[in-house]
């Protein structure tokens, strides 16, 4: 099963896929696996060629030249991807207790020479190891890269970013980093490992420093300002703003500002930036004058269009109904009585979707009257229709995510989250409502993870 260095340098979904049926043979189960997160980013190629595959997604990287030049190529990502910049242990550290399920952990953040970063701390592996096990406690594929540059002395290839020529080679001894020792810092959780080609592969059951059922215990580490102002987290998130986290969305324009920051950088990033120029440009035609005069048609009648659905609107709510209105909403549906009727409805329809949705619907319902007809609506299934064309139309429809109120954003995914058994929350959701509902959240993921599903259920919660 050994694959070729040069073709296959990059996790591709062929490689996780042959993973997983090793797994499988091992009776360890990798199906609902709908989080990666990835140590070493480069240039992304792997975490965005996996992006349709993955509900979440997580890229730790060292390089603030790596992590610019990864953005670049994060136009081509089938979903958001989570970037983050720094050391990988003090990241992991604060974003694996908020990871919701069984994850793919990707672990390749080693120094390389090149124009990697890491020369200090050259091989954080065994670290990032210890943390896996201790704050990660849902189940886990361990997947470490590059096996074939453990237990011997290697030399790399420094490069001068700037002139983008060989500033000489650096001797790293990596001989105490074996497969015995790697599997030393899984012992208490490992179910089996096995070397695939150029990896070593580590299957980590349910279990660790935090167990599943406590797992809603834990509080996500805010910042000051945060924890002050709730919405700060979602803002900082969703609207991708920061400097150490930046947030893809998928089919943005590649920006020449950034192009301009990446060729900043040196002569070896200028060959970089001008090679995604060149593969954007004949993937879309982005320098043609008449793809971007399709653009802005596009645009024009999208605005002429959502005129038109505003004005079908008979009752318009202000921003201020319209977050009272979530707020009690929300409250209706965190109710314990409510969540227990909807999963044992939800778990009766026996996977057929529709009579899923039937029993969604059926469940909500003598819980959305009374709130439709306090904001003027009809106390009717026609009335939570009526209500829901209106808030789309008025706040979220024809708008960009940047465009949206963030506020009203994330209580419509809670609401969503609350109404749906099948569903888990995100991180950034989690840390969201963990902040603004600090005595019914927590609460309410305790008695979530304590309602079973039956396990045609379980079986379909991937990718929704």
């Amino acid at each position: 099963m050994a694959m070729s260095r040069d073709d296959q340098w990059a996790l591709t979904w062929a490689d996780l896929q042959q993973i997983f049926e090793e797994c499988e043979r091992k009776d360890f189960s990798c199906r609902g696996f709908s989080h990666f997160i990835e140590t070493g980013t480069f240039l992304g190629q792997t975490v965005i060629a996996l992006s349709q595959h993955f509900r979440e997604l997580h890229t730790i990287e060292l390089s603030p030249q790596c992590f610019e030049a990864a953005k670049l190529f994060a136009w081509k990502a089938s979903r958001s991807i989570h970037f983050h910049l720094g050391q990988s242990t003090e990241i992991l550290k604060k974003l694996l207790p908020k990871i919701s399920g069984p994850s793919v952990l990707y672990l390749d953040a080693h120094w390389s020479g090149s124009v990697t970063a890491g020369l200090e701390q050259e091989v954080p592996l065994m670290d990032e190891l210890h943390l896996i096990c201790e704050l990660l406690p849902h189940a886990c594929l361990i997947i470490i890269d590059d096996l074939d540059l453990f237990a011997k002395v290697n030399s790399f290839e420094a490069i001068n970013q700037q002139t983008g020529t060989s500033s000489g080679y650096h001797s790293a001894d990596w001989r105490p980093i074996t497969c015995e020792s790697i599997k030393m810092h899984c012992t208490r959780r490992a179910v089996g490992c096995f070397q695939l080609g150029d990896r070593f592969v580590i299957m980590l059951r349910c279990e660790g420093g935090l167990s599943a059922a406590s797992h809603a215990d834990v509080k996500p580490s805010l910042d000051t300002a945060a924890a002050v102002c709730p919405d700060l987290v979602l803002r900082s998130r969703l609207s991708a703003q920061g400097k150490n986290l930046w947030i893809s969305t998928p089919g943005l324009r590649l920006q020449a500002s950034s192009l301009d920051r990446v060729r900043s950088q040196g002569k070896w990033w200028q060959r970089i930036a001008d090679a995604m120029e060149r593969e954007y440009s004949n993937t879309l035609g982005s320098a043609s004058t008449k793809f971007k005069d399709l653009q802005d048609q596009m645009e024009r009648e999208r605005a002429k269009t959502a005129k038109l659905c505003k004005e079908s609107v008979d009752n318009n709510l202000t921003h201020q109904q319209c977050v009272a209105l979530h707020d009690d909403l929300i409250e209706a549906f965190m109710a314990e009585a409510f969540q227990q009727k909807l999963t044992a409805a939800w778990t009766a329809a026996g996977g057929n979707k529709a009579k899923e949705q039937k029993a969604k619907r059926e469940t909500c319902l003598p819980l959305q009257l009374p709130v439709m007809e306090k904001f003027g609506f009809e106390a009717s299934e026609k009335g939570v229709f009526a209500c829901l064309w209106s808030i789309r139309t008025t706040f979220f429809n024809f708008k960009k995510i940047e465009e949206m109120d963030q506020e009203l954003l994330a209580k419509a995914t809670l609401l969503d989250f609350l109404v749906s058994p099948d569903k888990q929350p995100t991180s950034d959701l989690s840390d969201w409502a963990s902040c603004t509902y600090p005595k019914t959240y927590p609460d309410l993921c305790r008695m979530r993870s304590s309602m079973k599903l039956s396990k045609n259920d379980l079986g379909d919660l991937i990718l929704q």
